[in-house]
């Protein structure tokens, strides 16, 4: 069953696994218990989270990390105190259940620690560090709760790509595109999008990433869209929207400020750009945040 709670309201949903969203909008602490037996996921976003756990220790987990607890005889409290604008997701499944919708599909990749350390009934105690793309990912798993029943899939798939990224032994610079069969090529089209989120309020020109990352302009087209599926273009467009739609998220920014912060100078255009992609205007999502 997964509780889903925004603004302190909650409701549920079914899944195969346990999840809960905690939104630090006005409670700023909550209490959870980690069951044995079971590996737990507690991926934190935009506020540092302080976790107390059984009365007796704590510990302070980053924003944009993630522990990965799995204790196979102990079952301990925690709580979790976050500060003002925090957004947290935990995730709780058992090895059996996380074993059986993984491996097979990574058979032939052997040395999952998680997998090898639970097979044989070590604790296991890890921080992790999230990347862009698992910090977007659990963005939208969180951002938005509706009840259609087309909408839990999408969850349940989102919950999905998020155990995926955070368990695999393969990691962003170790992977491959199967459209490009020069390695270096493909690390080089990975620097270009880092690079590319990294200046999304002044995107550099075709003609300036060329001269940058020493690749011919036709070349850098052909490849970044064989690797991300969109131009580079488009790509930093779909970036600003997602980046903006975030900003305004965190209740921090007005809808100018955040055109703004993500290189648009024109509040309009960005109002139009908005809501080709998500379908209402940025003043309207403010006013679903604060229903």
């Amino acid at each position: 069953m997964i509780e889903l709670e925004k603004n302190n309201l909650k409701g549920n949903i079914t899944a195969p696994f346990e999840s809960h969203c905690f939104h630090f909008n006005r409670k700023l602490k909550f209490d959870c218990r980690l069951q044995a037996g079971k590996i737990h996921f507690i991926l934190c976003l935009n506020q540092d989270l302080n976790i107390q756990f059984n009365s007796n220790y704590q510990r302070t987990l980053p924003a944009s990390q993630a522990f990965i607890i799995y204790n196979p005889q102990a079952e301990f409290a925690a709580v979790l105190n976050g500060l003002k604008g925090a957004t947290v997701v935990c995730m709780s499944l058992t090895f059996d259940a996380l074993h059986q919708r993984f491996m097979p599909f990574y058979a032939s990749v052997p040395n999952w620690p998680i997998f090898e350390m639970a097979k044989a009934g070590q604790r296991l105690y890890e921080q992790v560090k999230l990347t862009h793309e698992l910090c977007r990912l659990i963005f939208d798993f969180s951002a938005e709760w509706q009840q259609e029943p087309a909408r839990h899939l999408v969850q349940e798939g989102l919950m999905m790509q998020i155990l995926g990224n955070l368990l695999s032994p393969v990691n962003d610079a170790q992977s491959s595109c199967p459209y490009l069969k020069d390695h270096s090529q493909v690390q080089q089209i990975k620097q270009i999008k880092e690079y590319l989120l990294n200046h999304l309020d002044n995107p550099p020109t075709l003609t300036q990433i060329a001269k940058m990352f020493n690749i011919n302009i036709q070349h850098l087209k052909t490849r970044f869209k064989s690797v991300y599926g969109m131009p580079v273009y488009g790509f930093v467009l779909n970036a600003k929207l997602e980046q903006a739609h975030y900003l305004l998220y965190q209740h921090q920014y007005s809808v100018k400020e955040a055109a703004c912060a993500v290189g648009y100078h024109n509040t309009s255009q960005f109002i139009s750009a908005y809501k080709k992609k998500y379908h209402n205007t940025p003043k309207q999502y403010l006013k679903t945040l604060n229903n």
